[in-house]
């Protein structure tokens, strides 16, 4: 029993032990307070960096200390150190340097009274405001590269924790690059070319370069053309194959409002056929402010009407050779105007009339015996016969 009293105690007295060890240390502490939004205005790409010590007690005697915190000058511009509202505000001589040339900031503070109270309090030590320099989304590191309190101060000093301001690009709604053709849909009645138009906008965030794809869909159209609108766009470099058109695109003000002209070729015959233009990728810069895409398709039809009406085996017409009178009889129920032509079985044309009549017997003494084909041509209608000499 004695034996396990004695080992609760010693591990009572660990603990103990370990809590006032840790109390008795500090973690100087470098803390980027917010990320950057690079695509805000400048105001918005402040840098606020705090040093923290923890919660110091006036049992700890903090008189003074002197530091050298390290930073990169290409990403960051720091311009102003800070004392209000941390426990370096309460000291009596505050002197501190920037220099982009060393890529640091040196500083010390302290009393040089020795009759005032040593500084206490749960506050950061300093803080350091800067701007961000970059346009794009990066990283830096802030570095505590030593720090030194007087000699009455009573804490240890752990590995210092240094600071990573982050810059981003935020995802926000307004942050949208829409890629719009101008026609749902593209109708043609017969070959030939017409025109869409492809609508850029960046909703006024910065574009800088855009990758832009487009995918034809349809054997019978194709891209013919794509040119920009105005002098603001340049596509710097265009390819085509298997039905994708690939483009990269400079923009020059930063910002998109611009429209592509498109010229559609169908190389559609008679009938209806169909197709599609769809968008398959666009993709802004790596720093460009665009964070959400909306793109449509556009839908393309060839409906080409035959202007004739071919009719076979109709009931309404008759072609037929007699052989009693060496003839061909042609009857029709059209009384109109119509042109009857006759043709050999290697297409040349052996007989042409233009008649009214609806009851036509042609003489056929000089035709060979073989295949012909008879055509009743007419406003209305277009009528083909076969018929053989015997």
């Amino acid at each position: 029993m004695l034996k396990r009293i004695c080992g609760i105690g010693l591990l009572i007295v660990t603990l103990f032990s370990s809590l006032v060890a840790q109390n008795n240390t500090i973690v100087p502490t470098l803390k980027s307070v917010k990320k950057i939004d690079v695509c805000e205005n400048i105001d918005e790409h402040e840098v606020l960096v705090l040093l923290t010590i923890g919660k110091i007690t006036k049992a700890d005697s903090l008189f003074g200390y002197n530091f050298e915190i390290k930073y990169d000058p290409s990403k960051i511009k720091f311009n102003f150190v800070s004392t209000f509202g941390t426990l370096s505000e309460f000291f009596e001589i505050k002197q501190f340097t920037i220099s982009a040339a060393d890529s640091a900031i040196y500083g010390t503070a302290g009393h040089l009274n020795p009759f005032l109270a040593p500084v206490e309090g749960d506050l950061p030590l300093l803080a350091i405001q800067g701007i961000w320099l970059g346009d794009c989304f990066d990283t830096s590191e802030v570095s505590l590269s030593y720090i030194a309190f007087t000699e009455e101060f009573k804490k240890d000093i752990a590995e210092p924790q240094n600071a990573m301001v982050e810059a981003v690009i935020a995802d926000k709604p307004d942050r949208k690059f829409t890629v719009l053709f101008s026609d749902n849909q593209l109708s043609f009645n017969d070959k030939g070319t017409k025109q869409t138009k492809l609508v850029l906008n960046s909703n006024g965030k910065k574009v800088s370069n855009v990758k832009l794809d487009l995918m034809q869909m349809g054997s019978s159209f194709e891209i013919s053309r794509i040119e920009p609108s105005n002098d603001n766009i340049v596509i710097n470099s265009i390819s085509q194959e298997n039905g994708l058109v690939k483009m990269a695109i400079s923009v020059n003000n930063q910002v998109l409002k611009d429209t592509l002209i498109i010229d559609i070729m169908n190389n559609s015959d008679i009938g209806r056929t169909s197709g599609w233009i769809s968008v398959d990728n666009a993709i802004v810069g790596d720093c460009d402010c665009v964070t959400q895409y909306e793109n449509n398709n556009l839908e393309l039809v060839s409906d080409i009407p035959d202007t004739t009406t071919v009719v076979e085996e109709s009931a309404e017409a008759i072609a037929y050779y007699n052989r009693t009178c060496d003839c061909i009889t042609i009857k029709t129920d059209n009384d109109n105007e119509k042109i009857v032509r006759i043709y050999d079985i290697n297409g040349k044309m052996i007989f042409l009339e233009n008649t009214y009549e609806n009851h036509i017997r042609i003489n056929a003494e000089k035709f060979a015996r073989g295949i012909y084909i008879v055509e009743i041509d007419s406003k209305a209608e277009k009528i083909i016969k076969n018929l053989i000499k015997y």
